[in-house]
């Protein structure tokens, strides 16, 4: 993977698109939290079956107010059927040959489809990926899965007596996972499809040891007082 270039930018400079950054983030946060956020709450209530008052004056006072879970029933068989839909076929991958005269066999071809499955099952979690991501969009209505290129540190430690305490080894490669409604904001917030965004804001949950990792590692090459400000945050 090629390797990111950083910025070499003056201080002002810093500053100018931090405040542009920042206005437009503004502008997608209260343009959201207008027109879809209160709905969006709304839909997840809706899910867990969480009625719009605990309590009822009728027909008598402090009456429970059930409600049935209909919305959690459909929306757990459609994302079941959808599942199966993608994922009951086999085999998975089934590629084929791009000429008919080809010299390569059909045994080599299950092999490459073999591969192709340990890859996208085992390497990329594939199948967990896509059931959080069909999941959470048949029950809100939309979902972002994200496909970054990372590199994350694991610590081996020695098995046997006597043997060294550990090694660091950096695993890279690229990850999938879904991004919650909660933690993007599209500009503009009108935008259909993502190549119609202008600018995506992320936001990345991260703990307090990935943060202080980062902030030592040359790996990821991020802005020390920034990091400090962020541990420093109380949420």
């Amino acid at each position: 993977m090629r390797e990111i270039t950083p910025l070499d930018l003056v201080d002002d400079t810093k500053e100018t698109l931090a405040s542009y950054l920042i206005s437009k983030f503004n502008h997608s946060l209260k343009a959201r939290k207008d027109a879809v956020d209160n709905h969006y709450r709304r839909w997840e209530e809706n899910y867990l079956a969480k009625p719009k008052v605990a309590t009822r004056t009728t027909p008598f006072y402090n009456a429970s107010n059930f409600v049935p879970q209909l919305i959690r029933m459909s929306t757990d068989i459609m994302h079941a059927r959808l599942m199966g839909l993608l994922f009951a076929p086999k085999p998975f991958m089934k590629p084929r040959f791009l000429t008919p005269d080809s010299v390569i066999t059909r045994k080599h071809m299950d092999a490459l489809a073999r591969w192709f499955e340990t890859v996208v099952f085992r390497g990329l979690d594939l199948f967990q990926a896509v059931d959080l991501t069909l999941h959470t969009t048949v029950k809100t209505g939309t979902c972002l899965l994200k496909a970054p290129y990372v590199r994350d540190p694991i610590w081996v430690g020695g098995a046997l007596e006597g043997a060294d305490e550990g090694k660091e080894i950096k695993r890279a490669g690229m990850k999938l996972y879904p991004v919650d409604y909660d933690d993007f904001w599209p500009y503009p917030v009108t935008a259909q499809t993502l190549k119609d965004v202008s600018i995506l804001f992320h936001r990345v949950r991260l703990t307090r040891e990935e943060v202080e990792y980062r902030k030592a590692s040359r790996d990821y090459n991020w802005n020390a007082g920034a990091c400090d400000a962020l541990l420093m945050s109380p949420s």
